[in-house]
């Protein structure tokens, strides 16, 4: 396995590409022979100097922070699809669910099950009647 200080271009270049597709960035990571661990290194190393804006262009740490912003990016992107793929095919509700469980496990703050009544849905089913409902267009009584 290959262990490395910063992200090369290449890398950066080809984990963003697998994460687009689905991919967590650690697995993409393993996938291009990375050691265990390194992405995810990079990916708090990259958010830390994101948030804390601490570090220039030039410094060589600065590669952290560019893959951070990418890989965020890149997982906005699937997140978008995936949706895009729920609002395609929302009345096949097994294709529903799957497309659901994905986003719940992949982005449990903004799709996994809520307990209790602070949240959109107590369950997926639940969900999915929220979902109908809200695409469903308004039916207004005449005046």
């Amino acid at each position: 396995m290959t262990n490395h200080r910063n992200p090369t271009p290449k890398i950066a270049t080809s984990i963003v590409a697998l994460v687009d597709e689905g991919q967590w960035p650690e697995v993409a990571g393993r996938s291009l022979g990375l050691r265990d661990g390194i992405v995810t290194d990079w990916l708090a190393a990259g958010k830390e100097e994101y948030m804390t804006s601490r570090k220039t262009e030039e410094d060589p740490r600065s590669y952290r922070r560019k893959l951070y912003e990418k890989v965020t990016e890149a997982e906005a992107r699937y997140e978008i699809k995936m949706v895009d793929l729920m609002n395609e095919r929302v009345r096949d509700t097994k294709y529903f669910q799957g497309c659901l469980a994905i986003l719940a496990r992949r982005f449990p703050e903004r799709w996994g099950e809520r307990r209790g009544g602070d949240g959109p849905a107590t369950s997926y089913e639940e969900m999915l009647r929220q979902w109908e409902r809200e695409r469903q267009p308004s039916q207004q009584q005449p005046a």
